[in-house]
């Protein structure tokens, strides 16, 4: 069930197929089907019981998204390239190279770095000025460890 679950979220996020089943439903804001199944069979036992009420699915839904400050973020939707962003996944000559699409994992304006997402978006002299940018319409300087 998580195979075919899986397809939908690969393809609202436009992620590659490489990219983790946990990986993309996050991205993607859906729950795994396990826990949706696991909320669905503690619902059923607490109709049983005789609470029906709204609260009580309420609470089961909080209880299985604990990604839920990722899923109210209002922020934007995903795209391809936040996808790749995230997961790493992409256009980017360390994945390229990995799957053997490519014949170096660097790139021709960084030929000493490793061109992986973290590099691209937080580090290299090619896109600092889009870099730039960003920080001042944000306030704030971008790096890894405040994502």
């Amino acid at each position: 069930m998580a195979a075919v679950q899986r397809r939908g979220p690969l393809r609202v996020t436009c992620a590659y197929r490489t990219v983790s089943e946990e990986a993309v439903l996050v991205i993607a804001g859906a729950a795994p089907i396990d826990l949706l199944t696991f909320e669905r069979a503690t619902l059923y036992n607490v109709k049983i019981n005789g609470d029906n009420s709204n609260e009580a699915r309420a609470r089961l839904k909080k209880e299985t998204l604990h990604i839920s400050g990722w899923l109210s973020r209002k922020h934007g939707e995903t795209d391809f390239y936040l996808t790749q962003l995230l997961t790493g996944h992409g256009q980017f000559n360390a994945y390229l190279f990995k799957m053997n699409l490519h014949r170096t994992p660097t790139w021709k304006y960084c030929p000493d770095k490793i061109d992986d997402a973290e590099h691209t978006f937080f580090e290299c002299d090619r896109w600092k000025d889009y870099r730039s940018s960003t920080e001042e319409i944000l306030g704030a300087r971008l790096s890894p460890r405040a994502w």
